[in-house]
């Protein structure tokens, strides 16, 4: 039975009542089978990447049944690879998931109008999580106009004030929940976030549940 979901984390191995989304960086040559995955090119990883390569993989693994998401992928002005870069890297993840028709796992760090200037240009319309999302009120309603999902960590809110103001302003309904590489576990992040909206664990775990199937096409119901 499933209590809990981890939308994004890189751990392979997790427990019986967890559902675990585990990423797998490009390039690669396996993938594991039997375990639900997002699968891409992370921005921090985009400086000279091999653009044949990373498509060819991409498109190879992205129709598989268990790959569920493409990504993690995206945008970061933090680091020092050039913009252009890791654009083009992104474009690759976004035409793969709109021709499988899978939402895109993002990362996105000081970036977020780049990533609505491609939005907005491409007139996307696939589904989107925001993973350890970081932005502002308007930013929020910016990319409510969007299919987007919005994914937080324990460690994340811990240390961020401005987003536990933030939490409470989203859509619940728009709401998952990470691990990422922290150390603290996803029920640790359920039990804070459950403090913070002032609701039921009961109630939050049953919402990111729906919230699941509504992101997936009811994957849960065959589970």
């Amino acid at each position: 039975m499933v209590d809990f979901i981890d939308i994004h984390t890189h751990e392979i191995e997790s427990e019986e009542n967890i559902l675990s989304i585990s990423n797998i960086s490009l390039p690669c040559k396996e993938i594991p089978k039997k375990k639900y995955l997002s699968i891409g090119l992370h921005p921090w990883n985009t400086e000279n990447f091999d653009h044949d390569r990373i498509k060819n993989e991409l498109e190879q693994f992205a129709v598989w049944q268990n790959v569920l998401s493409i990504g993690e992928c995206g945008l970061d002005r933090s680091i020092k690879t050039p913009i252009n870069q890791q654009v083009a890297a992104f474009y690759i993840h976004l035409n793969v998931a709109k021709k499988v028709e899978k939402p895109l796992i993002i990362h996105c760090v000081r970036a977020y109008s780049d990533l609505l200037e491609i939005l907005k240009k491409e007139k996307f319309c696939g589904k989107l999580i925001l993973h350890h999302f970081n932005g502002n009120k308007q930013q929020l309603d910016r990319f409510l106009q969007y299919n987007v999902f919005f994914s937080f960590s324990k460690q994340q809110l811990n240390r961020n004030s401005k987003l536990k103001s933030l939490l409470p302003l989203l859509p619940i309904e728009r709401i998952f929940l990470e691990t990422d590489d922290s150390v603290f576990t996803i029920m640790e992040t359920y039990s804070l976030v459950s403090d913070l909206l002032n609701i039921p664990l009961s109630e939050l775990k049953l919402q990111i549940m729906q919230n699941f199937n509504l992101l997936y096409n009811n994957i849960l119901t065959a589970i």
